[in-house]
């Protein structure tokens, strides 16, 4: 509470959503419905898997970068699609 006005200054805390993807009610999961898509479940109630809130930085390799660089060089190329059956151009890009 606001000392001077009286007025309740606390922020309301979200209340917990329940998720559910049993099979046994419709589906509440993030992204479908009202539960944003972003929604996580608080760490407490989490799966524990023996990690305390690791993730990897960045979400993909840089040798994962570099392979989907490739990918979109050759497929930005018209007609790759005919390209991969032909032994020739295969043989020219493994030089």
């Amino acid at each position: 509470m606001d000392e001077l006005s009286g007025a309740n200054t606390e922020i309301p805390k979200p209340f917990p959503i329940t998720l559910d993807n049993s099979g046994h009610i419709p589906l509440q999961v993030p992204g479908l419905k009202d539960i944003p898509i972003h929604y996580e479940l608080p760490s407490q109630t989490r799966f524990a898997h023996g990690m305390v809130e690791w993730r990897q930085t960045p979400a993909v390799t840089a040798r994962e970068l570099a392979m989907v660089a490739v990918m979109n060089q050759l497929t930005d190329r018209p007609e790759w699609h005919l390209d991969i059956s032909n032994d020739q151009v295969v043989a020219d890009c493994h030089r």
